[in-house]
């Protein structure tokens, strides 16, 4: 047994690895820019070259995306959707490595690993430069999990991750939650100050540019709070497997949402020690602050699967599945472990029935650059719909032609 699961510790991440790309093969088949991959970072690096990487775009700071595309910025227009989809694939191993490796408990970190690949989506934050700060939301959140570095290369390593991600993720202000929640222990130990100075640091840049930015809102903070307990069982629902059954009705899903809460805020009262109940409850207090955040961010609510939008349920969708896979890993009994497990592979379920992202259309991105060298285009088209400048024409001009 014990040889099985080191075999299965080593082929884990591969597999998972695999099941990203097949998610988004469509990626590797004909590769093409995703909407801001162009519009913004492949134009903005052209242009300005490394003078971008600390300029906000959405009102906030995107570090990782724009330091991917100042590395590519000499390769050829071809060339360059292919590397950013290797990069974004890349990156998204590391991470997946990073979260399986984590000195955590071995049944939740793999389980946690799983659900960012597993989760029920349309597949829009798969293996794109652009949602890069989706993954790396998790970076945030697991080293928030995990306790106080040991060692000053331990130290140095996670405040590098802190700050890659903070100044890449505008969530850094919901890990604050988490951050609180961390505070008096960490302070007693000169790595854990280290470490909280590093999210502070990150924290504070973002908040200085999303306040400095322009906002968007979907209505009033009482307002929203009001919405956000209205669909948060219809929401819910989806991690019972519910989404594995068609035609269950907006009420039926309601109803199975209550009754999945109400399980699992049992399993967490009876099933689980203070002190893990308490991280629990952090997991699931930030789940709700990333789904209140895009609802304030879009102005309207959105399901796992919902084209063009799924992106805002994302992060709290799998942040749900981490709080199953703590129960799993962290029960005072065996039956409370069990019950875990099962509710995270009843949550993987429902992703089986929405595996690939949806078919984006072919813009033929290398025949748009031979028109754009030979003179005869004038602005490059990518998915979903995006229209932007050809770069070198963008450059020439005060700006873009009408």
């Amino acid at each position: 047994m014990l040889r099985i699961w080191r075999i299965g510790r080593r082929v884990l991440p591969w597999l998972l690895v695999l099941a990203l790309i097949s998610r988004r093969i469509d990626q590797f088949i004909t590769p093409q820019f995703w909407a801001e991959d162009g519009s913004v970072f492949f134009s903005d690096a052209f242009s300005s070259g490394c003078a971008t990487l600390f300029h906000p775009y959405g009102g906030y700071l995107h570090l990782v995306p724009r330091l991917v595309a100042t590395f590519c910025a000499g390769l050829p227009w071809e060339w360059t959707p292919l590397a950013y989809n290797l990069a974004a694939l890349t990156i998204w191993t590391l991470i997946l490595w990073r979260i399986g490796t984590a000195r955590l408990p071995a049944a939740f970190r793999w389980l946690a690993a799983a659900s960012m690949v597993l989760s029920l989506h349309s597949g829009e934050v798969f293996l794109n430069i652009t949602q890069l700060q989706r993954p790396l939301a998790f970076i945030l959140a697991v080293n928030l999990l995990e306790p106080v570095p040991r060692s000053t290369w331990e130290t140095g390593r996670r405040c590098a991750e802190v700050l890659l991600a903070g100044l890449s993720c505008p969530l850094i202000l919901v890990a604050l939650v988490g951050v609180l929640a961390r505070i008096f222990s960490w302070l007693r130990r000169r790595e854990g100050t280290i470490l909280l100075i590093a999210y502070g640091t990150a924290a504070t840049i973002q908040f200085l540019a999303l306040s400095s930015g322009e906002q968007q809102t979907g209505g009033t903070a009482w307002g929203s709070a009001i919405e956000l307990l209205k669909v948060l069982p219809v929401y819910v629902s989806y991690l019972s497997g519910v989404g594995f059954f068609p035609g269950c009705s907006a009420c039926g899903m309601m109803l199975v949402g209550l009754a999945w809460g109400i399980l699992v805020a049992a399993l967490i009262l009876r099933g689980l020690k203070r002190k893990d109940r308490f991280t629990a409850l952090v997991i699931f207090v930030c789940a709700l602050g990333c789904l209140a955040t895009g609802r304030i961010r879009r102005g309207i609510w959105v399901g796992p699967f919902d084209i063009g939008n799924a992106r805002y349920t994302y992060i709290s969708y799998v942040l749900f599945a981490w709080m199953l896979a703590w129960i799993a890993s962290r029960g005072v009994s065996r039956a409370v472990r069990i019950a875990g497990a099962s509710l995270v592979f009843a949550a993987f379920l429902s992703c089986t029935v929405h595996w690939s992202a949806y078919d984006e259309p072919d813009y033929r991105w290398c025949a748009q650059v031979a028109e754009a060298r030979s003179g005869g285009r004038r602005f490059f088209l990518v998915p979903p719909d995006f229209r932007f400048p050809v770069p070198l024409l963008a450059k020439k001009q005060d700006k873009p032609p009408p």
